[in-house]
């Protein structure tokens, strides 16, 4: 792989991971957890710092590994392969939770452990979904043949293939803004 072709993936797992990530954590933070909006505004800007530091292709780079060391192929089409991208994105989010949350500001034990846990507890629940969403998002941005876009997508142009995953950062961006509004 050039360094072009790793430049555009990083690049892309970088918006992919925090197009889902942010409007889902902000979500959690602010109207389960408890956390001021100042706090989880922080706790996002420094998980998009982090993102683009390299944790987001780590974690990209570490859930192939995870499957290839298990033997599931990465097409994750079936109940195992999203068993294991589950149990890879829980222990992600849990090693890296309380790191993020006390950098941010929270000073609250009760809070931290509160987020961290809602926060493992979803990517365990969304660590499969989550998956596809990055294979997707490779596929469509054309750094891997689509192979689990719909068969619409697939036959669709490039100019339409990267619309679509504007698209999908924009609402990303839209959807956070309105739960921050709404937390007041």
């Amino acid at each position: 792989m050039g360094i072009a072709k790793k430049l555009k993936r990083y690049a892309v797992d970088v918006v992919a991971t925090t197009a889902v990530a942010t409007p889902v954590l902000s979500a959690l933070e602010t109207m389960v957890a408890g956390m001021s909006n100042e706090v989880s505004i922080k706790a996002r800007i420094l998980g998009v710092g982090l993102s683009v530091a390299g944790v987001a292709t780590i974690f990209t780079y570490g859930r192939e590994y995870f499957r290839r060391l298990f033997g599931r192929d990465m097409n994750g089409n079936n109940l195992p392969a999203f068993t294991y991208d589950a149990r890879y994105a829980a222990f992600f989010a849990a090693a890296l939770s309380p790191f993020f949350y006390s950098v941010a500001g929270s000073q609250n034990i009760v809070e931290m452990g509160v987020a961290t846990a809602l926060n493992t507890g979803l990517a365990y629940i969304a660590g499969g979904p989550y998956g596809y969403m990055l294979d997707a998002a490779h596929e469509l941005t054309g750094i891997t043949e689509p192979r689990r876009l719909p068969k619409f997508l697939r036959e669709s142009s490039d100019r339409c293939k990267k619309g679509v995953a504007a698209s999908v950062v924009l609402f990303s961006a839209g959807l956070t803004a309105l739960i921050y509004v709404m937390n007041k």
